[in-house]
């Protein structure tokens, strides 16, 4: 990619791009959700919250990595919560991408073609070349195993959550504990896919770093979005 085409050139280049759609799973959200919406209303919650989002929802989406993975993640320092799972993608491919450096897609190649045009990187063709690893869940875990003995020893990994029943995470792996951000949808499978509520669990090392840039993008989650999900959750 010629990194000297200004942005809203290369942006350009989006509009004819079709993306696949969010399904909707449901015409209307889950009772818990609506109840605590109203309840979060009574006590007041129509404003900004934490930035990084509320802190009872960051401590359960660590709840949930460690019960499904084991991978420990400090909820108050390392994990944010993102405006759905799409900002998540963009704010990792942004932060983790210096423009001119590759990443190597074993899933959700389509979702990611913005957030690289926008960054000035592109796929690479090989893993072993890339800056960035992206897997999902929904990958057999014999080839996320095979991608991860590929790729460079300073290459980071990204690993999307997706609602599947697979219990591997490369964060298992000594070698990629300190080098693997997760990031996830909590929307969808709740039957809150347009109230955009998805997140990133980071190491120590990048965490910071993704957390300054999506709260440079939209500040926070909206408040309301932010407690509906966390009631879904905890019901599970």
């Amino acid at each position: 990619m010629d990194l000297a085409v200004p942005l809203a050139k290369r942006a350009r280049t989006l509009v004819t791009r079709g993306y696949p759609d969010t399904p909707n799973t449901s015409d209307r959200a889950p009772e818990v959700a609506v109840m605590a919406t109203l309840k979060a209303l009574a006590r007041g919650e129509t404003h900004y919250t934490d930035r990084p989002g509320i802190l009872p929802l960051r401590e359960q989406v660590t709840r949930l990595l460690n019960k499904r993975f084991g991978v420990t993640v400090d909820p108050k320092a390392n994990t944010v919560i993102t405006c759905g799972v799409t900002e998540a993608r963009f704010v990792a491919v942004q932060e983790l991408l210096a423009p001119g450096e590759t990443l190597y897609a074993g899933a959700e190649l389509e979702q990611l073609f913005g957030a690289l045009t926008v960054r000035g990187s592109e796929f690479a063709e090989t893993p072993e070349e890339a800056r960035v690893l992206y897997l999902s869940s929904r990958m057999d875990e014999g080839d996320q195993r095979r991608l991860l003995g590929h790729i460079s020893d300073t290459a980071t990994v990204v690993f999307e959550l997706n609602q599947t029943t697979n219990t591997f995470h490369p964060a298992q792996l000594e070698a990629f504990q300190n080098r693997t951000v997760t990031i996830g949808d909590l929307a969808t499978e709740s039957g809150l896919e347009s109230w955009r509520v998805g997140f990133l669990a980071a190491p120590p090392a990048s965490a910071a770093g993704l957390r300054d840039f999506k709260q440079a993008l939209t500040i926070c989650t909206t408040n309301l979005s932010q407690w509906a999900a966390l009631a879904v959750l905890e019901e599970r």
